[in-house]
């Protein structure tokens, strides 16, 4: 519930919040606009997209299955093991 929240709140504010400085910094890609303008109306979509697209690719490369985590050595049986015996360690845990 709460990172759906997250994910529904977060962005538009820091988009918001980062915007002005975007604005600032990079002229060229965001160029100043006034809220309510059709420019300003672009330059958040493009930001928003930037920190949606940039939080998902960093999401992904920091995954667990990215760096290869065992999941047999987390549950302690061997690679050869069966359904029940990874049902059982499972359950162990």
């Amino acid at each position: 519930m709460i990172p759906a929240l997250l994910w529904y709140f977060l962005p538009s504010q820091i988009t918001h919040a980062l915007l002005p400085h975007l604005s600032t910094y990079l002229p060229g890609l965001f160029p100043p606009a006034f809220k309510g303008t059709s420019a300003y109306a672009r330059n958040y979509r493009h930001a928003y997209t930037a920190l949606v697209l940039g939080y998902l690719a960093y999401s992904a490369w920091s995954s667990p299955e990215r760096w290869g985590e065992d999941y047999y050595a987390v549950l302690g049986v061997s690679r050869g093991e069966g359904d029940e015996g990874l049902r059982r360690a499972f359950r162990t845990l």
